[in-house]
């Protein structure tokens, strides 16, 4: 079973909140990967064991706890999605698990290639969609299970494998010229096999839960998925899931060659905006991307409404909070917000990839937004990253490492970056007077235990 090989590995707090379901004719139905059978009625005694015959409307939908389920939940509208027994979180999962560690191949040069196509290799996720078929092995990220690691260096060319651990698969990028050769092998650099004393992972390209309309999802983990981790929200609440191990995968159809994936993505397109959605409680934790994003391009894009992060946890992220909207006509932000969360070394997400945007807030935006950044905790990493910028920023709590920006910007001639000594220009420029500065050396270990206990991430502090 693939259960062994998944660690569950996070805690947050419980919450109470109204159900989003309310219809009276609503289905109740339990699924156990572990216990439950297709064949079976649903009910607690006789469990569904997959999401193939799951309704996806006007539903309660109890996932087993102690159990991964290794498939994407999509396209649901008016549901509650949950926990039910005892035991930790049920993780719904993307890893693509090697179980034949003899299945890679040694070629010149210390490169290992490995067939994805072969099913008979692999358990875990490993059925997609016909959709996806063709790209589902655009590989994200190497989960080592064995030590609960990441190997997230993916390289654009077979020359880029200079260092162990740097994988490769294509230089294709575009759909049309996508075949059933372009993402079948994986490559790797290293002097031995990448299975010696290690169990792998493999993270396709997919996303975890998408569509979900007028929902209530809470008490479950997802993890493992390489496109993004929640996306396709409206009208729906986010409570005490745990997400990890998301995004690197290759972006398909995009102008160049660039990676993506964000944990929890509110994506604003001409006519929808995801409104009228909370995402509380939370941990969001190894994404290649941003943790939390709210974004969009389009013609005329509607200005969101009321979506709001609330108390999460977001370690080892590229970014905490990303914000955008690029359109023709004007949108802004109405009663969103980023607030009372806690943000830790942000930039450090465990890809290898490291960037000059790796900071607490991302913003692309050409003019500055309304949006509400207010009462967070940041260690590590710089403030702000962007042109523009939210106009409605205090009460933060900044530790920020003395080897980086306050704020930068990619047009730097345009918007110089504010140097770490300088507070007072950060504080003009984004007219906050109220939040808390305090420059750092990495590594501080006061204030890095206190926020490493609180936070209760997922690997211990290492031993002095």
């Amino acid at each position: 079973m693939l259960n062994k090989f998944v660690i569950a590995i996070f805690t947050a707090f419980a919450f109470v909140f109204p159900a989003c379901v309310s219809n009276a004719e609503t289905a109740k139905v339990y699924v156990s990967s572990s216990e439950g059978n297709d064949s079976n009625i649903g009910s607690i005694d006789s469990p569904l064991k997959t999401f193939a015959k799951i309704p996806r409307e006007n539903a309660e939908i109890y996932l087993k706890r102690g159990d991964v389920f290794p498939e994407p939940l999509h396209n649901i509208k008016n549901c509650l999605v949950d926990a039910y027994g005892e035991g930790a979180k049920p993780i719904i999962c993307g890893f693509k698990h090697l179980k034949n560690k003899n299945a890679w191949e040694k070629l010149d040069g210390d490169i290992w290639r490995l067939d994805l196509s072969k099913p008979e290799n692999f358990d875990g996720y490993n059925t997609p969609d016909k959709s996806r078929k063709l790209i589902f092995n655009n590989i994200g990220v190497i989960h080592d299970a064995a030590t609960n690691t990441l190997h997230g260096h993916k390289v654009k060319s077979m020359a880029d494998m200079k260092s162990d651990w740097d994988f490769f698969q294509s230089e294709i990028f575009l759909g049309k010229d996508v075949t059933p050769e372009t993402f079948r092998y994986i490559y790797v650099k290293l002097p031995h096999s990448p299975s010696l004393n290690a169990d792998l992972n493999f993270v396709p390209f997919q996303t975890g839960i998408q569509n979900a309309r007028n929902c209530k999802i809470r008490n479950i983990a997802v993890r493992g998925f390489g496109r993004h981790g929640i996306t396709g929200l409206s009208q729906s609440l986010v409570d005490n899931v745990d997400i990890d191990t998301i995004g690197g995968s290759v972006q398909i159809n995009y102008k160049r060659w660039v990676r993506l994936g964000n944990g929890i993505e509110f994506w604003i397109s001409d006519g929808s905006a995801g409104n009228n959605s909370t995402v509380q409680n939370c941990t969001i934790s190894r994404t290649y991307d941003c943790g939390a994003t709210i974004q969009g391009i389009g013609k005329k894009l509607p200005s969101p409404k009321s979506i709001k992060f609330l108390n999460n946890k977001f370690y080892h992220c590229r970014q905490a909070f990303e914000h955008f909207l690029t359109s023709e006509i004007p949108a802004d932000y109405i009663d969103c917000e980023f607030s009372n969360n806690i943000a830790f070394e942000m930039g450090n997400n465990e890809f290898s990839s490291p960037e000059p945007r790796d900071m607490n807030i991302l913003s692309y935006e050409s003019a500055n937004k309304s949006i509400k950044i207010s009462g967070n905790t940041f260690y590590g990493g710089g403030i702000y990253f962007g042109i523009a910028w939210s106009n409605n920023i205090s009460n933060n709590i900044c530790y920020v490492f003395d080897d980086t920006y306050l704020a930068s910007s990619y047009k730097p001639k345009e918007v110089p970056p504010i140097h770490i000594n300088d507070i007072e220009s950060y504080r003009k420029r984004f007219n906050d007077y109220t939040s808390k500065i305090a420059v750092i050396k990495r590594g501080e270990r006061e204030i890095y235990d206190k926020l490493k206990f609180d936070v209760k991430l997922c690997k211990k502090p290492a031993k002095e």
